[in-house]
């Protein structure tokens, strides 16, 4: 039944656009993701996608394909998440880590299919570097991270690129017409002192920063979005979080000349936390509602 397998794969394949993203998606390598669409093909004797110097694009056989495989293969893993979860008993309390605008736009809405398993989840916020020690510790079960800190006790998955953006309220995007126009003449929001974010953001448009300093600082991107609704100033912030506000004309992204890379958020265990059949079920739950983020 390994056709079933190459299925699973393909739909990741077609779901990412990228051979290298359904490797990290299905925990396989990628020369074994790779394997399995040859032999799809194969069997198939029709090419599913077209390769690109970014990625692939399926081609129409590709795209019938998913349409007609996707509702039974989701079907399918539903029916082995819902068997998995009678089969083990998962009752019990899982310690989860993470930040807290990220979980509260993404991860917690994703828990709802955890609720009724049994599972009791306790949550702690902060930053990656302290809930990683205390995942390495044993005090955390499950970390979504920022960052990927290097530990060999820790395995780190994968799940979503976050990108970000430079934006202010409408009235600031008339008050200049450059970036260094911008750092003159608009005031900075900013995640803290020493301004992280919109430092690693100017970097990367080859402006720096150095010897400016934010007119409100706060440690939580979502005052840094109130702020900037309300005509405060410009901020960097990650897409997910304002994208709702660009749409309704709250805020304005402002012109960059090169796009910035996308940061990636990893699910991290430890290799003794994800022995527990609760842990590991939570970070495959996870694990799939990303794709929608």
């Amino acid at each position: 039944m390994s056709y079933l397998e190459h299925m699973r794969t393909f739909l990741s394949i077609y779901r990412n656009g990228s051979l290298s993203a359904a490797a990290r998606e299905l925990n396989m390598t990628q020369p074994a993701v790779t394997g399995h669409l040859k032999s799809l093909e194969g069997q198939l004797g029709k090419p599913l996608f077209e390769r690109q110097a970014r990625g692939v694009h399926p081609t129409l056989a590709g795209d019938e394909l998913a349409r007609s495989v996707e509702p039974m293969i989701d079907g399918l893993e539903k029916v082995y998440r819902s068997a998995r979860r009678d089969a083990d008993d998962l009752s019990g309390t899982l310690r989860l880590g993470g930040p807290a605008e990220l979980l509260s736009a993404r991860v917690f809405p994703a828990l709802a299919e955890v609720s009724h398993s049994g599972i009791r989840v306790r949550t702690r916020l902060g930053e990656a570097a302290e809930l990683i020690r205390d995942l390495e510790a044993g005090a955390l079960d499950l970390v979504v991270a920022t960052v990927r800190i290097s530990r060999k006790s820790i395995d780190y998955l994968p799940v979503y690129e976050e990108g970000f953006h430079l934006v202010a309220a409408p009235k600031w995007a008339r008050a200049a017409c450059t970036l260094r126009d911008m750092l003159d003449r608009v005031p900075l929001l900013a995640y803290d002192e020493t301004l992280p974010i919109v430092r690693r953001y100017f970097q990367t448009q080859g402006i720096s920063v150095e010897g400016r300093s934010a007119s409100l600082t706060v440690p939580d991107l979502r005052g840094l979005l109130a702020c900037a609704i309300a005509g405060g100033g410009m901020t960097v912030l990650p897409g997910y979080l304002c994208e709702r506000a660009i749409e309704s004309g709250e805020l304005v992204r402002l012109p960059t000349g090169k796009r910035v890379a996308p940061n990636i958020i990893y699910l991290a265990g430890s290799k003794q936390s994800l022995r527990s059949p609760r842990t590991a079920f939570v970070r495959d739950v996870l694990a799939r509602a990303s794709r929608r983020w």
